[in-house]
């Protein structure tokens, strides 16, 4: 069962054209279901299947009343390395924001907590969490939705690349041979 929080202007949040339009986009397709650890697992090891510790991809954040513009996550090595405003490339801090592998701790521990209601939806090929909506349906204004999208693995540079990359390097600092005579 997909769980939607009511929308209403009690709490004293204006909800814009823009939020509920935002929002929309962030709640699950239909195939986001109710999730159980069995199939957390088996997405987790699918996932680490694929060896992809260095990757970029586009997370939002919706809670509350607010959402937060798509912002692009780099990740090097497991560790989130930097965070830009997708849409004007400005920085965000990065402690608010999630490695894929965070995304599977976040979504294992709200499982065996009681009245919680965990959806999430996972991607075909990597098995990646693509959306995640975790709420206290017993609490208002805790849920926490997000979306992670258009994940691309970032290669690690080949010895040819690299030596390639240190030659270019060197030929620069270098430089061109000058000639002696501007006229030659």
């Amino acid at each position: 069962m997909i769980h939607f929080p009511a929308i209403s202007r009690q709490s004293g949040c204006p909800l814009p054209l823009a939020h509920l339009f935002a929002i929309a986009l962030l709640y699950p397709a239909a195939d986001a279901r109710a999730l159980d650890l069995n199939e957390l697992n088996a997405h987790r090891a699918a996932w680490n299947s694929h060896n992809v510790s260095d990757y970029n991809y586009i997370m939002q954040w919706q809670c509350r009343c607010s959402t937060n513009a798509p912002a692009l996550v780099s990740v090097r090595s497991n560790t989130i390395v930097s965070v830009v405003n997708a849409n004007t490339f400005e920085p965000l801090p990065n402690e608010s924001f999630l490695t894929i592998d965070e995304s599977f701790d976040r979504l294992q521990e709200a499982l065996p907590q009681l009245n919680r209601i965990v959806n999430a939806e996972f991607d075909p090929l990597l098995d990646y969490p693509r959306f995640v909506s975790i709420d206290n349906p017993m609490l208002a204004d805790e849920e926490v939705i997000y979306r992670a999208d258009n994940l691309a693995a970032v290669p690690e540079p080949t010895g040819v690349v690299l030596a390639l990359g240190l030659g270019l390097a060197a030929w620069i600092k270098i430089g061109t041979p000058r000639r002696s005579n501007p006229n030659d």
